[in-house]
């Protein structure tokens, strides 16, 4: 009787971490689960499709940066009211500098010579996108502040890069999409694409910042984080049903993908450390840089795939198997500081 009550014991505690994990880490595995049963399941994705063709993807889009923008907490920053804070910021810009620098220029160099790989050319089309994207809206913010870094930084490093990300991705595509090769090479009109970014991402995050920004008090925070990661996933599956038969199922190509975020990842991290190291950065400015520096924005890069590059549906899932590699490395590289800095 002992025996059984203790192994009955100690399958509820597997249960229960079994259950926590889940709950951790669901957006995670829901981005996982959702692409391979679009994969799978033709009526799944025929219904991502319909609902892509049917201009879905627009209002889903919107819905994602408003809610983004409702939830950068400009109160935990202190960008609301302190003024001394935000002359301080002004007079020592070198942080924001050296994260925007990493962003747009150390990140796209670090993946040219991913893109010179005998892989396909979905491949490196998502790493190409992955690179050039600006940082998280609300996971680098996030994991500063647990880490006991800047959250000011994190949080003007966020609207800065995402914002001038608008005006300069239509240029660094065209720059940078001759080096994949002719089978990817589009016209791009730079001024509608711009155009477009600012009605579907810009416009929506700054009215969200603004709402956000005059308002005591954003209720039901976590409810929002947890419709707007479900948008996101949404955003996934339509982007994935609409080639899927494009999508390589080999284990190759999975193996390859993992090994070239995880590397990517990483050098982009090591790359942060070296940049404060040579500037001297404060440890609290450091591990907004390091966090800011090399995670990047999902949804934004689901956009430029779904809108100019359905066709290359490994590309997306170049996108998703980096973000849950940076979520991963970042969440125990966390901990590591949050130790040293206790």
């Amino acid at each position: 009787m002992y025996y059984d009550g203790d192994r009955l014991v100690k399958k509820n505690n597997i249960f229960k971490l079994l259950y926590s994990q889940f709950i951790k880490n669901w957006f995670s595995l829901s981005l996982i689960i959702v692409a391979l049963l679009t994969c799978f399941i033709s009526k799944l994705s025929y219904a991502g499709a319909l609902l892509k063709n049917s201009g879905g993807t627009y209002f889903v889009i919107f819905i994602i940066f408003f809610i983004s923008g409702l939830l950068i907490d400009f109160k935990k920053g202190k960008l609301s009211k302190n003024t001394a804070h935000r002359k301080s910021l002004i007079n020592n810009i070198t942080p924001l500098l050296l994260a925007i620098f990493m962003i747009f220029i150390v990140s796209p160099i670090v993946a040219i010579p991913f893109i010179f790989l005998k892989v396909s050319l979905g491949i490196k089309l998502g790493i190409l996108i992955v690179s050039i994207m600006p940082t998280t809206l609300s996971t680098g913010v996030v994991m500063t502040e647990s880490a006991g870094g800047n959250t000011t930084y994190s949080i003007l490093i966020t609207v800065v890069a995402n914002s001038i990300a608008i005006f300069i991705l239509p240029f660094f595509l065209s720059l940078m999409l001759p080096f994949i090769g002719k089978a990817t090479f589009i016209n791009l009109d730079k001024a509608f694409m711009i155009k477009k970014l600012v009605l579907l991402v810009l416009l929506p995050l700054i009215i969200g910042m603004a709402i956000n920004f005059f308002l005591k008090e954003i209720k039901f925070k976590k409810k929002l984080n947890f419709i707007n990661q479900l948008l996101v996933v949404s955003m996934v599956w339509m982007a994935i049903s609409s080639s899927k038969d494009n999508l390589s199922g080999s284990i190759y190509d999975f193996i390859i993908i993992l090994t070239i975020v995880l590397i990517f990842h990483i050098t982009l991290l090591l790359s942060s450390f070296i940049l404060c190291k040579i500037y001297k950065i404060k440890d609290k400015e450091k591990i907004s840089i390091i966090f800011m520096g090399s995670q990047k924005t999902l949804p934004l890069s689901i956009v430029i795939l779904v809108n100019y590059f359905p066709q290359y549906t490994i590309a997306a899932m170049v996108s998703i198997l980096h973000h849950i590699t940076h979520i991963l490395i970042d969440s125990f590289l966390l901990k590591k500081i949050r130790i040293k800095t206790m």
